[in-house]
């Protein structure tokens, strides 16, 4: 098996985004710019994340913590391929499973058995590797019948179990997520953190954006962590852990 990696160099990403305008103060500026001249630019530019260069290895358990509007999310985003960097280069080697939001690319009005083949494909499966997988699935999310009918008719947790069932029964070297997903109740909680640990198991780099300490040092051993977009630390995992709690939150 080749080592997987992800390297980050000076990868940056920029968002644009056009300026709110108060009506009355807008009215005023735009007369007194027809007088002098001067036209203030409608677009702003927003910097999500800036600067970072780091490398992921084999083993590496990632803990990505920061206050809100750190750009955890964003940096997730970039290390999945949602996002291009608008700035610096991002290379890596292995496949990458994001599970950021599972139930994206559910076909609601297909039943799910359906379902788990079309989402295997798109993750790069045979329709003949799924559907090895629908026992599994089907002890797991304890739907039952439920496969056989469109997923139009599930409750919302339903269909988060379901999502969650394809998700973790695709075999990656690179797991990114984003919180630990909450499907049930306290028990089934214990049977979707164990199935998520044995996926967790199987994959060579972890990445986890989360709030909750317990649930990082359940999985990680390292940190990184974000302020204002930049790499504030990069490292030991309880040292990264006291650093974030020291943080100043966000606030408005």
């Amino acid at each position: 098996m080749t080592d997987a990696f992800i390297k980050l160099d000076n990868v940056s990403l920029d968002y644009f985004y056009y300026k709110k305008y108060n009506l009355k103060k807008t009215m005023i500026k735009s007369a007194i710019n027809l007088f002098t001249g001067h036209h203030e630019p409608i677009i702003r530019l927003k910097r999500a994340v800036d600067g970072i260069s780091l490398t992921f290895e084999k083993g590496d358990r990632i803990a990505l913590i920061g206050k809100n509007g750190s750009g955890k999310s964003t940096l997730l985003r970039i290390l999945s391929g949602i996002y291009h960097p608008t700035g610096g280069t991002l290379s890596s080697r292995g496949k990458i499973s994001s599970l950021l939001d599972i139930s994206v690319g559910l076909n609601i009005d297909a039943t799910g058995y359906e379902n788990i083949i079309l989402m295997g494909i798109l993750h790069g499966k045979t329709r003949k590797q799924m559907r090895a997988k629908f026992a599994d699935i089907e002890e797991f999310t304890e739907l039952k019948d439920y496969l056989k009918l469109p997923v139009r008719t599930y409750s919302n947790g339903m269909k988060l179990r379901l999502a969650f069932g394809i998700a973790t029964c695709i075999e990656s070297d690179i797991i990114i997520l984003d919180e630990v997903v909450g499907v049930g109740d306290q028990n089934y909680m214990q049977k979707a953190q164990k199935r998520l640990q044995d996926l967790v198991h199987n994959s060579q780099i972890l990445i986890l954006a989360s709030h909750f300490t317990q649930v990082l040092e359940n999985f990680c051993n390292k940190s990184l962590v974000l302020d204002q977009g930049k790499c504030l630390f990069w490292g030991d995992l309880q040292k990264g852990i006291e650093l974030y709690h020291k943080l100043p939150t966000v606030t408005g």
